[in-house]
């Protein structure tokens, strides 16, 4: 990307103040703007070479086209203004659910359609020629999406319209079964298309030896004339095929649904995925996993969830462990099913086990008010953790209290490694808002100064923030903007108060420094 010549906050020609860089490239840059004489958002356009897009765009007027505004110059470069859509690009909206119905698809491509069906026909012609998922904008007014076809950096007048008609079938194709990721001529149509539909698409994409589309009216004629009888994607594929295409669709994330925790990612990745992936090289070191980790830190810091996507990353039988799991009012039942875990882990080994809560099912045996019913669930989790690795299965515990768990869990041997789970960093909330944002409708947001205004706040403040910011744009028809955000974090007061990250801040300290002390006296560390 090249650099922006406007930065956010200058003021082009006394009138328009630039409020976000949309993108950049050596032809051209585009800008988020606000018309100080109107009052409005407009989108600004700086052409960095000689560009015919804006005279183009003063002579031409429609509904599905983006509305032209003004042109000036700015520093030698001529920029132009369009009105700005109050949407999302038709990219955002399949990046968002990977596919559309026929119906939608349908009335699409018929916006689409209805706009080169003017350029073609205008006394002086011009063909598009530049027709994506990028530059197709969805403007929506109320609960209606209305196209709105942009980018005619590369437009032309002339009277061969094939490119724009190919466009056409390549959109239409992407709406309903996803990007095409190789040649045209290696599309495959899934049988529950109707003849219909595969004859419109082949003949836009010219797959069709005996007959093509001269103009787009033909194809508006074919659409209008037949009722296609692809309804959606899933309501046709039977038991067999919708089974495939839900483990597709819901296939786990793994590390990358995961913002931030680089270091633990990491860590995990050396000492866990690749010590399984590549046995024969550790066991030249004479390295084996570790036994387990202990994940430790204020709530709402995604320890469970870090459990959870790494077992997803790694592939393992994932068991998830809570005190009302194994505690049981029998004598000797919580034992039993202690034992019983882990047979059952053994055997469908590698597995790995999950605690949460640590601290309440394997608290210290020397405090006083622990029962003799604990004491013994502590001395069977003992025994039973005891070289773990070596049995392919991994332990992850995580607390809130690291100083309430027993200390001869936390020995090597049993949990090796002890990772403190602060509140995410600047850099961690950037990427967790644009994480849980990626597939909904939002406007142009500036992460960045979403990240400076959560400080302190924890992963499940962030998630929230943003469940809450999407209701109220669900409430008002609109896209998840800046201004609802901002008001969102404003009304959501942070999960920890300073006070409490401070005693957290001072107890990862101090168990961080009895840890080492520990560590200084053993002559094995990490690996058993």
């Amino acid at each position: 990307m090249c650099k922006f010549y406007l930065s956010k906050g200058q003021v082009i020609d006394n009138r328009f103040e630039i409020k976000f860089q949309i993108s950049s490239n050596e032809k051209a840059q585009s800008y988020r703007a606000l018309d100080k004489q109107s009052n409005k958002t407009v989108y600004l356009k700086l052409c960095l070479t000689n560009n015919n897009e804006a005279e183009l765009l003063r002579t031409i007027s429609h509904p599905n086209i983006v509305n032209y505004l003004c042109q000036g110059q700015f520093q030698g470069y001529i920029y132009f203004c369009t009105s700005f859509v109050s949407g999302e690009s038709l990219a955002s909206k399949l990046k968002r659910e990977e596919y559309l119905s026929i119906f939608e698809s349908t009335n699409l491509i018929l916006g689409i359609l209805n706009a080169l069906k003017y350029l073609h026909n205008l006394p002086n012609p011009i063909s598009h020629n530049q027709l994506s998922t990028e530059n197709i904008l969805l403007e929506l007014k109320g609960k209606a999406e209305i196209i709105k076809i942009s980018g005619f950096g590369k437009s032309s007048f002339q009277n061969d319209f094939s490119q724009d008609i190919l466009s056409v079938g390549k959109l239409f194709y992407t709406m309903l079964l996803g990007e095409i990721e190789e040649g045209i001529e290696k599309l495959k149509f899934p049988d529950f298309f109707d003849e219909k539909t595969i004859y419109i698409l082949k003949k836009c994409l010219g797959l069709n030896p005996f007959a093509h589309y001269e103009n787009v009216d033909q194809i508006i004629e074919d659409i209008n004339s037949e009722s296609l009888s692809f309804t959606t994607r899933k309501e046709n594929l039977g038991p067999k095929k919708e089974k495939v295409l839900k483990t597709k669709l819901n296939k786990p994330k793994g590390f990358s649904a995961i913002a931030g925790m680089e270091c633990l990612k990491a860590t995990m990745q050396l000492d866990i995925i690749d010590a399984l992936n590549q046995k024969e090289k550790y066991e030249e070191y004479g390295l084996t996993i570790p036994n387990g980790m202990l994940l430790y830190g204020p709530p709402g810091c995604g320890k469970t969830f870090f459990a959870e996507k790494f077992a997803e990353e790694i592939g393992f039988q994932f068991y998830q462990l809570k005190p009302s799991d194994i505690q049981s009012k029998w004598v000797n039942a919580s034992q039993e099913n202690v034992k019983n875990l882990f047979i059952e882990a053994e055997k469908k080994a590698p597995s790995i086990i999950f605690i949460d809560e640590l601290d309440a099912i394997l608290p210290s045996r020397d405090t006083d008010n622990i029962n003799h019913m604990n004491t013994a669930v502590v001395n069977e989790f003992l025994a039973q953790m005891n070289n773990c690795g070596e049995r392919n299965l991994f332990i992850i515990g995580a607390t809130n209290r690291p100083n309430a768990i027993d200390p001869a869990i936390l020995r090597s041997g049993r949990l090796d490694k002890h990772i403190y789970l602060p509140p995410p960093d600047f850099l961690a909330r950037k990427q967790m808002f644009e994480l849980y944002l990626s597939k909904r409708p939002i406007d142009i947001l500036d992460y960045e100064q979403l990240a400076q205004l959560t400080e302190n706040f924890v992963s499940s403040d962030i998630k929230l923030i943003c469940d809450e910011a999407s209701r109220m744009a669900l409430k008002q028809s609109s896209k998840i903007t800046m201004d609802i955000l901002s008001q969102t974090i404003k009304d959501t007061p942070a999960s920890l108060s300073p006070q409490q990250l401070s005693e957290y801040a001072e107890l990862e300290k101090k168990f961080s420094t009895q840890r080492k002390e520990k560590d200084k006296k053993k002559s094995k560390i990490g690996f058993v």
